[in-house]
């Protein structure tokens, strides 16, 4: 299966029309990145079309990244993650995944633990998806 990877156009434009469009943009990368096999991840990254970063975040984006100063408390997911982007929070760790998956493409444990963070960063965020519903 190959994946119609979203673009950073797409991104741009999710995060310039609302907190629900910039969560449904967000979540569908995940989405991406949780069912991508590892061939495809790996050189759909290396080739810059793909990237766990802020840059393909339409939440970061909807917060001001990447503008100096910008602020992660204006996040949705800052509410149910605080440490979202620090050491011990769920997209630390999912990015810490992928780093050393990337460096490390012939380990299948890499990938198993990538695959675990990925789809736990896709849950974290279709629950507060889900929540925006009710």
């Amino acid at each position: 299966m190959t994946i119609n990877w979203i673009t950073k156009a797409q991104v741009k434009a999710a995060a310039a029309k609302s907190d629900r469009a910039a969560l449904a943009m967000s979540l569908r990368h995940w989405k991406q990145l949780a069912a991508a096999g590892k061939v495809e991840l790996l050189k759909t990254r290396r080739a810059n079309r793909v990237s766990e970063g802020e840059e393909y975040c339409a939440l970061c984006q909807r917060a001001g990244s990447p503008a100096p100063g910008f602020s992660c408390g204006r996040c949705p997911l800052h509410r149910i993650d605080q440490n979202c982007r620090k050491q011990d929070g769920v997209y630390r760790a999912a990015a810490t995944a992928l780093d050393k998956l990337y460096g490390c493409q012939n380990d299948p444990v890499l990938y198993t633990e990538w695959r675990r963070a990925a789809r736990a960063m896709r849950d974290l965020l279709q629950r507060l998806y889900d929540e925006g519903k009710k």
